[in-house]
């Protein structure tokens, strides 16, 4: 592994954002990753977490894993790029027309990754853009024209149906059913050349600000769960079930003291508020929140390892290497 840090060392980083935290293999190994004010945070994911030597890392920012999980992605500005563990070096994959916004791996698709770009706005994106990166060499992006200019997309969520690979697209526009702006969730089929509307849906049961997709029971039904704004001016979760043709509504609560986050790693959904979270856990009927002994600051600095949240916060990887647990 001598080449991947010596490679690793030349990362220059990004923007001032949480310290991100993603999983992600290269040469039969496991690692954590997190960009953090300035540097690359890693370790060795084990039996217990192994820290490595931060590496500089000016210029790059929004880490993520390549499809299966293979391989580290990140952006400068425009331009994605990512470790090219056979020659141990980093390697420029594509740069874009606007700065990059998020990086994920195509659903269900090893050969590329999805990169929504845009420009810093309010309440979201402008210029929003969502983008098929194949991952071959020479190949170009191709903007998927199926995501409109007028729809502002400012979130994409890997999930499915049926059986079948989609991609969510957080939209931000007025609907038929809702005539005003307001934050939509848009489905789409995935396939190798692109993607194509199954349902474009208007605003939920109530306005959602935040959002994960998920197969929480196991199902082979990937439901939507979401952080929503509350009569009473809190933030309530909203459960969702798909149906042939969108969702209906399956679960929720009323408002929650400091909820403000959902993410969802495989079929585990956490949710996070004030200096708590906590794991969604599937009942016979309904489900209930259950309490995390560990509450990062935010989320997305955050991944599951070993059946609990591990990631850098507080200036070290958590949890600390003392007190990992063994698989």
């Amino acid at each position: 592994m001598a080449s991947l840090w010596a490679v690793l060392g030349v990362l220059a980083t990004v923007a001032v954002e949480p310290a991100r935290t993603v999983t992600f293999r290269s040469g039969g190994s496991v690692f954590l990753a997190a960009l953090s004010e300035g540097q690359l945070q890693l370790a060795h994911a084990g039996r217990r977490l192994h820290p490595r030597p931060p590496l500089a890392a000016d210029g790059f920012a929004l880490p993520a894993a390549g499809p299966g999980g293979l391989g580290l992605y990140a952006a400068r500005g425009a331009t994605v790029v990512c470790l090219d563990g056979a020659h141990g070096e980093w390697r420029e994959v594509a740069t874009l027309s606007q700065p990059v916004a998020q990086l994920v791996a195509a659903p269900d698709d090893g050969a590329a990754m999805v990169v929504l770009t845009g420009l810093p706005g309010e309440p979201v994106l402008r210029d929003g853009a969502v983008w098929r990166l194949p991952l071959a060499p020479e190949a170009r992006p191709l903007r998927l024209a199926s995501v409109r200019d007028g729809y502002r997309p400012w979130r994409l969520w890997p999930t499915g149906r049926d059986g079948q690979a989609h991609l969510a697209v957080g939209a931000y526009r007025a609907t038929r059913l809702a005539p005003f702006e307001h934050r939509c969730m848009f489905v789409y089929r995935w396939s190798a050349g692109g993607c194509e509307p199954v349902w474009l849906g208007s605003r939920l049961g109530r306005p959602y600000v935040d959002a994960a997709h998920a197969d929480l029971r196991g199902d082979g039904q990937w439901r939507m769960i979401a952080v929503e704004e509350t009569e009473d001016g809190g933030r309530g979760l909203g459960i969702y079930r798909p149906l042939s043709f969108g969702y209906e509504g399956e679960w929720r609560t009323e408002a929650l003291a400091g909820l403000r986050e959902v993410a969802a790693w495989g079929p585990v959904v956490v949710v996070g508020g004030d200096g708590w979270a906590a794991r969604l856990q599937p009942e016979r009927e309904g489900y209930r929140l259950v309490r995390l002994p560990v509450a990062p600051p935010a989320l997305a600095q955050a991944v599951v390892w070993q059946g609990q949240l591990a990631g850098w916060w507080d200036g070290q990887w958590q949890p600390p290497a003392s007190e990992g647990s063994a698989p």
